[in-house]
């Protein structure tokens, strides 16, 4: 995920993860990763195939490690080359990567299409571009944040769903996965453009939970066991700090999505991620009374405008 006011990680050009034999293809650079001892279970030709996309942020790296760590097939798609080449290098199994802007419909169509031809599947996308922009106030919501906002966080989500949709639809456990903010529920006055796209992000992502459902259980004549679901993390920001969420945590999450037998029980769901606990005084410090006339917080209190690094680049 990108920091504020950074460019955000996106892709699709596949680049080795061992020795790369590369072939040019359109709409983006690819390279086969090398099969070796380490990877094999990785590359099996029956494993599942999970394209990462954001895959060169703090959240993707992790997630990417722990998913080819599980024997899945992992295609990191990124925007940044040379992120990429030191993504490779450190997360041993990759399946592939790809260099590609998904802001552009065409490049997100032509990776899918390179998926398809060379793996014959997508089981799931686990979409973790991001980004954060906002202001001091309501009337800091340039158009140029909303511009990089919704770009890469509402196009980058359109594009890959819709070209991988079909894919999804037609794995065994087909899974699209986004990781959204509290935010987007109780927006900011600064962060009203982030909490917009992150909300319109959501929207977009509950009509793919219907689109499945149309597809299958809910088909009016010969209904079909619901096999594809499109889910919602919801989270503060990826970090440290109480209240925020580990890239280690948010990648156990992905892996226990993706294995998740009931697919009807989590479409289309909004789903909090584990938190890191609030930080508190020591065990054996006395309490601290509130000065003289100085209200307490209320419990709901919104964070300030200005976040910490969060999933996709700021608050994600």
């Amino acid at each position: 995920m990108t920091q504020p006011n950074q460019q955000p990680s996106q892709q699709s050009s596949q680049q080795s993860s061992q020795q790369p034999s590369s072939r040019q293809q359109p709409g983006g650079q690819q390279t086969d990763s090398a099969s070796s001892a380490s990877s094999a279970t990785n590359t099996a030709a029956d494993a599942p195939v999970v394209v990462v996309t954001g895959a060169t942020g703090p959240a993707g790296i992790e997630t990417s490690r722990r998913l080819a760590a599980a024997g899945r097939r992992v295609v990191a798609v990124g925007r940044n080359a040379d992120a990429l080449t030191a993504l490779a290098a450190g997360v041993p199994g990759l399946a592939a990567t790809e260099q590609v802007d998904l802001t552009d419909q065409a490049a997100a169509e032509a990776l899918a299409q390179r998926l398809a031809d060379k793996f014959g599947r997508v089981d799931a996308l686990v979409h973790l571009i991001g980004g954060w922009r906002g202001g001091k106030g309501f009337t800091a919501n340039s158009e140029d944040d909303w511009k990089f906002l919704s770009g890469n966080l509402i196009d980058t989500l359109r594009h890959t769903t819709l070209a991988l949709h079909d894919q999804l639809l037609a794995a065994p456990a087909g899974r699209a996965i986004i990781v959204s903010a509290k935010a987007a529920g109780r927006p900011t006055a600064g962060g009203a453009n982030y909490a917009t796209a992150k909300a319109a992000a959501e929207a977009w992502q509950r009509a793919l939970a219907d689109s499945f459902r149309r597809k299958q259980s809910g088909r009016k004549t010969d209904p079909v066991p619901q096999t594809a679901a499109a889910v919602i993390g919801v989270i503060t920001a990826i970090g440290d700090k109480p209240g925020f969420t580990t890239a280690a945590a948010l990648a156990d999450w992905v892996l226990d999505t993706l294995d998740e037998p009931d697919a009807d029980r989590i479409n289309g769901e909004r789903l909090p991620l584990p938190a890191n606990p609030p930080a508190g005084p020591p065990a054996d410090a006395p309490p601290i009374a509130p000065a003289a006339g100085s209200p307490a917080a209320p419990a709901d209190a919104s964070p300030a405008d200005a976040p910490g690094p969060a999933a996709g680049g700021g608050p994600a």
